[in-house]
């Protein structure tokens, strides 16, 4: 896990760090289930020092994920004990969007990530959700039967 944490990578779409549990947790799970997936590493802090491990108690995570997202899931979560702790761990929260039911929601948003970052999904991103299909490609084969779309 030091080795994982300790070359400063930074958050980027599959990668995101949490020091502690924290409300907005759900919402990082549902927008890499909405995107590529990814991993949310909580107990490792996102600050640039030595040590950024920190570790947290293993059950921190479960209820608030199935509580929030909409439909009800939780992600893959597995917990990485810290030895020279009392008890403490990193929780690896591996999020497989192969597995999720697609949409998630949080408040009837559909959060997806960009750039590092999450933010909500466009019409066209949710569009995609829905069927599965490219957004880009959608709109030649949604015409009316007899009806050509515009090229």
């Amino acid at each position: 896990m030091r080795e994982l944490v300790g070359v400063g990578q930074p958050e980027s779409l599959t990668l995101e760090y949490k020091e502690s549990y924290a409300a907005k947790i759900p919402d990082s799970v549902a927008a890499m289930a909405n995107s590529y997936g990814g991993l949310i590493l909580v107990g490792v802090t996102e600050r640039n020092i030595e040590d950024r491990i920190v570790g947290v108690p293993e059950d921190t995570i479960v209820s608030g994920c199935h509580q929030k997202l909409e439909p009800p899931w939780e992600p893959e979560i597995v917990p990485v004990p810290l030895p020279e702790t009392d008890g403490l761990m990193v929780l690896v929260v591996r999020v497989d969007p192969a597995k999720a039911p697609r949409p998630l929601l949080i408040q009837g948003a559909a959060p997806i990530r960009l750039h590092g970052r999450n933010a909500v999904a466009d019409r066209s991103r949710l569009a995609h959700l829905l069927t599965g299909r490219n957004p880009a490609c959608s709109s030649r084969h949604s015409a009316a039967p007899g009806r050509t779309s515009p090229r």
